[in-house]
């Protein structure tokens, strides 16, 4: 299996709040946007960053409201 890579914006999640399938994918810069809605305090935009190596591990999290 493949990863498919995302060239185009798009959407997260649908107008019924479920995952847009268009969505799931990789991008080599950010495309999608998160149009998601909810509670303030469970709602929260982040960002994953993971660099690896045969050596070196290293992953970041970045959590926004």
């Amino acid at each position: 299996m493949s990863a498919n890579e995302l060239t185009k914006p798009v959407r997260l999640s649908m107008k019924n709040s479920l995952l847009n399938k268009d969505a799931i994918g990789w991008a080599r810069k950010p495309l999608v946007h998160s149009n998601i809605r909810g509670n303030f305090l469970r709602k929260k935009k982040w960002n994953y960053w993971c660099v690896t190596s045969p050596e070196v591990l290293f992953f970041s999290n970045h959590f926004t409201y």
